[in-house]
């Protein structure tokens, strides 16, 4: 037994010393917000999320497809959120491989027969099921600026090659401390002062990270609706620009 068992080891230590790391990870991190408290981009985010392609791929992974490269020492982070008036910090994940990044000598057929990555093209649905599925849309207070802002902070803070959060939400913050419905015209700086202070936050440099807010207008919102748009352009380009900002009732992310 001896003679088969130290080759062996001996075998698989070569193999293991030959595998290539990566000098350079190229990691894509997303993360997605739904605003469970809004029914009309709630069921906006639903749709994205429920259609499948002809292969069983969740339509949503059909649209961030381009922006998970498939590919030696490449990998990728998916969580997805909800935003609502307690849950800020609960999100389900996919994240493909499981290591982090395929390895740099990694062959093509092992890239697309790796099972994390399988389960990532077709988990989307599922995922948000577990997460937003049974939540039920239209409650009372909506808080946006603090999910928000703890989720960029931990992307700020991320090795990530690429970050992205992406947002279905009409934006409108409804707390104790701001309200859209309540307050005229909202200054951007002074109210995001008051945030900050309040929660003992900082809303953290956007340079590297890109935000696209996802949200379609009726007529029932649309005078409220101009207020968030005015108040949030003004933080993600003005206040604090982000390396991409974009909003509309289509996800275009390049």
């Amino acid at each position: 037994m001896k003679n088969i068992f130290f080759p062996l080891i001996a075998l698989l230590t070569l193999f293991v010393a030959c595998q290539s790391e990566c000098e350079k990870k190229e990691i894509v991190e997303v993360y997605c917000f739904v605003d469970v408290t809004d029914t009309i981009n709630y069921n906006l985010a639903a749709e994205y999320f429920a259609s499948t392609d002809e292969n069983g791929n969740c339509g949503f992974y059909n649209t961030l497809k381009n922006i998970f490269p498939l590919q030696n020492c490449s990998g990728g982070l998916f969580r997805l959120y909800k935003i609502n008036d307690v849950g800020e910090n609960q999100y389900a994940e996919l994240k493909y491989p499981k290591e982090g990044a395929f390895l740099a000598d990694a062959t093509e057929y092992q890239i697309k027969d790796d099972g994390s990555f399988r389960k990532f093209k077709t988990s989307f649905s599922k995922t948000f099921e577990t997460i937003i599925g049974k939540e039920t849309p239209e409650k009372s207070k909506t808080k946006i600026f603090l999910p928000l802002c703890k989720a960029l902070n931990q992307l700020n803070e991320s090795k990530s090659s690429r970050k992205i959060m992406i947002v279905f939400s009409d934006m409108l913050e409804n707390s104790e401390l701001f309200s859209f419905y309540k307050q005229k015209s909202p200054d951007a700086t002074e109210t995001m002062d008051k945030l900050e202070e309040t929660y003992n936050v900082t809303f953290p440099d956007l340079k590297n990270i890109e935000v696209y807010i996802v949200s379609k207008r009726t007529t029932g919102n649309d005078v409220a609706i101009d207020k968030a748009e005015k108040f949030w352009n003004t933080v993600f380009t003005d206040l604090y620009p982000a390396k991409v900002f974009k909003s509309g009732a289509n996800l275009a992310i390049e």
